[in-house]
């Protein structure tokens, strides 16, 4: 906006009018925009997983993952999958990696309007209502005083505050409803994880979305089921020292160290980097090097059998 305080000469007021469009310019391109400054937070991101749980009714635990491209009628899209999480705790707030989970099945497909920030995609299986269109599951371009609207979103809440948090390795935006309901840029529901958004605390006080991670299976400490359907047994390893530098130190192998087993190490991004496998018993303590790896943090994985051991390490 132009403010002339005093009758201004002509050349002077044509300079102001010469002004205006630019000002209002610089203005609309800011329009819609966050006001912290930070980097939007992409939600259709490949190995992203949502790891959610609902409280005493352990059956309908779930991770959500999104991993894979299809093409449909010339748009691109994420394949998002469901498998069922096992745990043998009551309580979802005892709920702690690594995670047991089953054998994937396609719940639907997303993509994402990164400009708009809005996503959208088609539902096909679960607990969730189907979707054959393209219909919209979030919108991350709210402002204050807004209307929530997606995907099994309860009611149509009004944006009461929006803040910038540390969440999930970034920095995020959340917007909070009139019913406290909770959206995170790039994550979604605190309930429900990608899909939905509802004002609905568990019986023991905490929300659904246990663990948002990006990366494979064991970047994210998700363990999968054998082909029999029998889980596999998860032991605590010790990784030493911290931080490493030429080799690392596991301890504590278990007692059922005979037989063959693969030691695997993965970036933080769940790229596989090394794998070794053993025909015979493991040594205790095992050595592993790792001076060919840069500086940074690293999961390394022990599979054996019906056993698995994840953990995490650091390089100097």
């Amino acid at each position: 906006v132009v403010m002339l305080t005093s009758a201004p000469s002509r050349p002077g007021l044509l300079h102001a009018y010469r002004l205006l469009p630019l000002l209002l310019l610089s203005s609309l391109a800011g329009w819609g925009q966050d006001t912290t400054g930070t980097a939007y937070q992409a939600f259709v991101v490949e190995g992203a997983n949502w790891i959610v749980s609902v409280g005493a009714e352990q059956d309908d635990d779930r991770v959500y993952t999104l991993t894979g491209d299809t093409l449909i009628q010339d748009t691109v899209y994420k394949k998002l999958y469901q498998r069922t999480l096992y745990r043998d705790v009551e309580l979802t707030t005892d709920l702690q990696p690594p995670y047991s989970v089953g054998e994937p099945s396609l719940l639907g497909v997303v993509r994402e309007d990164s400009v708009q920030r809005k996503v959208f995609g088609k539902v096909y299986a679960g607990t969730f209502p189907t979707l054959s269109g393209d219909t919209l599951l979030h919108d991350f371009s709210a402002r204050l005083d807004d209307t929530l609207s997606g995907y099994q979103y309860e009611g149509e809440p009004i944006v009461l505050n929006l803040d910038t948090l540390p969440l999930y390795g970034a920095r995020r935006l959340v917007w909070t409803g009139e019913f406290g309901d909770e959206l995170v840029e790039g994550i979604g529901s605190t309930v429900y994880g990608p899909l939905g958004l509802r004002n609905l605390v568990l019986a023991e006080g905490y929300r659904a979305l246990v663990n948002y991670c990006v990366g494979n299976d064991a970047a994210c400490s998700i363990v999968s089921t054998t082909s029999l359907g029998e889980k596999l047994s998860v032991w605590p390893v010790a990784i030493y020292p911290v931080p490493a530098s030429d080799r690392i130190t596991v301890q504590d192998l278990g007692s059922e160290s005979s037989g063959p087993a693969t030691v695997s190490i993965y970036s933080a991004m769940g790229r596989l980097l090394h794998t070794q496998r053993y025909d015979n018993a493991l040594p205790s303590p095992l050595s592993v090097s790792v001076s060919y790896l840069p500086a940074g943090t690293y999961m390394l994985e022990i599979r054996r059998a019906t056993e698995l051991a994840v953990s995490r390490f650091v390089k100097r």
